[in-house]
């Protein structure tokens, strides 16, 4: 029973994270069921798809292991029990229906007593703009730049959503398959090369906590000046030309 409850069913039952009145999309889906011959095609296609959703991440076993994942769904079984259970209680007695929200907020507030240590501890470690550390300065500089565009890329080493949510320039990720062959290149010179003339790679988006090692390691500590510093991490521009090449000159 509890590998239902807190597994195949969590997103229901699992009260500790989804609070006590999701279970009530399950009696409300069967009312749906009941009354389909009067119900129009838009809301047969959302319930539709929203029964598969369930089916699927709580049929998957990090769906069924991790409440974060299930999370994806609950604002839209909450949409679907406040719009349906209004529809049931809308002709009924005013009395009747405040008594029925008043037993929803009691049951709301228990839920609230009951589990919160849970509830203040994802409080306190909440997301606020003063420890965000987000890129501030350097998205604001690389979407300021001109000289970002389909033949200067910009580097992205490590947490690409911070380059490719804030930011409308291209990129190219570290990890991304064209870099195979900048990182089997023998020596520093013909490395430089491959990035900077081939790859046509300009500015290096680094994060604080990613470690560059062999070439590219050189490259940024030898051939690149650093632009910014912010809390989160650093944004290089390679110099136009390597430090052989300038010492030949």
């Amino acid at each position: 029973m509890e590998l239902w409850l807190k597994h195949y069913l969590s997103l229901f039952f699992d009260f500790e994270h989804f609070g006590n009145l999701n279970w009530l999309a399950i009696p409300l889906f069967f009312y749906f069921v009941a009354t389909i011959k009067k119900r129009k095609r838009w809301e047969i296609a959302i319930v539709f798809v929203l029964f598969l959703s369930c089916l699927f991440l709580l049929g998957t076993a990090k769906g069924r292991s991790n409440p974060r994942y299930i999370f994806t769904l609950y604002p839209f079984t909450l949409a679907v029990i406040f719009l349906y259970g209004w529809e049931l209680i809308k002709k009924k007695r005013h009395s009747l229906q405040i008594g029925i929200l008043i037993i929803c907020g009691i049951a709301v507030l228990f839920n609230f007593y009951q589990h919160k240590e849970t509830y203040s501890y994802f409080w306190k470690h909440r997301v606020t703009p003063k420890n965000l550390n987000l890129a501030y300065e350097r998205i604001d500089f690389i979407n300021k730049t001109e000289d970002i565009n389909s033949n200067n890329l910009v580097l992205v080493c490590c947490h690409r959503y911070l380059f490719y949510y804030h930011t409308d320039k291209k990129g190219i990720y570290h990890r991304d398959p064209r870099l195979k062959t900048f990182y089997r290149q023998k020596n520093k010179e013909a490395a430089f090369d491959m990035l900077k003339n081939q790859l046509k790679v300009k500015y290096i988006f680094r994060n604080w906590n990613f470690r560059p090692t062999g070439f590219l390691s050189d490259i940024i500590a030898n051939d690149c000046d650093l632009l910014i510093e912010d809390g989160s991490g650093y944004l290089y521009k390679i110099r136009e030309n390597n430090n052989k090449e300038e010492g030949s000159k």
